[in-house]
């Protein structure tokens, strides 16, 4: 089987891609970071590899950051064991596994409601961190899981954290926690609870 007229779908392990439709390679793949789109499948006899499951021909884009150039060049020159520059690099027609893959939708589905989200973002003396805390459609429950993660951050790092200010903006909240002994270590530990949209899943590379 050859999928090769835009539009045409093929599913595999819950995920469909569309041909025509983008791609992006995640960490199974050397080309992890970089966008494309399908531009052909293949299944059964007319594959050209031996590896088990569909392949799915992609042409990538270049990136057009140096830092990233160079960070890709780094990974196939290790891979290569030889100096490999963007453009030694084979970026269309290359035959990639669905696992290595992350289908893009063409497009946004209606909303089906909104979630409240909480993360943390963490401003030490040494290092910064930025987290998910959880989900959920109900903020009192954020509200728990805030002072879950509170706890837990005092007795992992032995700080006694107080809340120093709150800020509301439109509808987000922001929590603010800092030493409650200006003698320990300085940092600032943040709390946010923010509304996301929650939308449906995609079906045939359209909206569900």
């Amino acid at each position: 089987m050859i999928l090769n007229r835009k539009g045409e779908t093929f599913t595999a392990g819950g995920k469909a891609f569309s041909v025509g439709g983008m791609v992006w390679a995640n960490d199974e793949s050397d080309y992890r970071g970089m966008f494309g789109y399908v531009a052909e499948i293949r299944d059964g006899s007319d594959k050209e590899t031996d590896n088990e499951g569909m392949e799915i021909v992609c042409d990538f884009m270049a990136p057009a950051k140096p830092h990233m150039v160079r960070k890709i060049e780094n990974r196939f020159s290790m891979l290569y064991q030889t100096p490999k520059h963007i453009n030694d690099l084979p970026l269309g027609g290359v035959v990639m596994a669905p696992d290595m893959l992350e289908p893009v939708a063409d497009v946004l589905p209606e909303s089906e409601g909104a979630l409240y989200a909480l993360v943390y973002t963490y401003d030490g003396e040494s290092d910064s961190t930025i987290g998910m805390v959880g989900i959920s459609r109900d903020k009192a429950v954020l509200m728990r899981a805030l002072f879950d993660d509170l706890d837990r951050f005092e007795e992992d790092e032995g700080y006694k954290a107080v809340l120093s200010s709150t800020f509301r903006f439109d509808d987000r909240e922001t929590f603010t926690f800092e030493p409650a002994d200006v003698e320990e270590s300085s940092f600032t530990l943040e709390y946010i609870i923010f509304e996301v949209p929650a939308y449906g899943t995609v079906k045939g590379g359209e909206a569900a």
